[in-house]
């Protein structure tokens, strides 16, 4: 990291904001990473959870439900996590209707 101490000439100044934009280009693709990696994980929650409902309401093991769910999700063209979301939608409205 540099520091410009004053009085700030202009030779500093020019060797000074190359690096400023590099180090704000590191930070950005740090950022977007980071984003990226908290949606993985918060997608991966959603297809244990929608593989766990799975087997609880089909009495198929994990790996068979984890199979489904990714069969489902070629068939229709679809992200994996958007269709473990749609399990576990189906999954609410099943236990709304057997608590009613």
């Amino acid at each position: 990291m540099a520091l410009l101490l004053k009085p700030v000439g202009e030779a500093q100044l020019k060797a000074a904001i190359p690096l400023a934009v590099r180090r704000f280009e590191q930070y950005l693709a740090v950022r977007d990473e980071a984003a990226s990696l908290r949606q993985a994980l918060e997608d991966r929650k959603l297809v244990e959870r929608a593989k766990g409902a799975l087997t609880r309401r089909l009495r198929v093991g994990e790996e068979e439900a984890f199979r489904r769910l990714r069969r489902r999700s070629s068939a229709a063209n679809r992200r994996l996590a958007e269709v473990a979301k749609d399990v576990l939608q189906a999954e609410d409205i099943f236990r709304a209707f057997a608590g009613a």
